[in-house]
């Protein structure tokens, strides 16, 4: 059964942009989900809300490697896949984790 994570409103809306936003770029994910920041304070936040994320899911999985990357951060450096993550967007949007070998609805 998957474990809703308990995220700020900001890191559920980050996921579902990214969600549906595939292969938008550091620029474009900060000027649409922050646009009111500096383009500075706005990486800044973006990392925030991308460890956010992370230490949620390795809080609720024991798995230590990230679910998703930010800036500064390579996939290549991570020896394990990191833990699944299902973005509802519909309804109250939400950010489910699964664990290892449980499988998705």
């Amino acid at each position: 059964m998957p474990e809703e994570l308990r995220l700020s409103d900001k890191a559920v809306e980050l996921m579902a942009y990214l969600s549906m936003k595939g292969g938008a770029t550091e620029q474009q994910i900060v000027a649409d989900v922050w646009p009111a920041e500096t383009p500075e304070r706005g990486v800044e936040r973006l990392a925030e809300a991308v460890a956010e994320v992370n230490r949620a899911a390795t809080a609720a999985t024991a798995n230590p490697s990230p679910a998703i990357f930010g800036p500064g951060q390579d996939p290549a450096d991570v020896a394990r896949a990191g833990p699944r993550l299902l973005v509802r967007v519909l309804g109250r949007p939400r950010v489910d984790v699964y664990q290892d070998g449980e499988p998705y609805p």
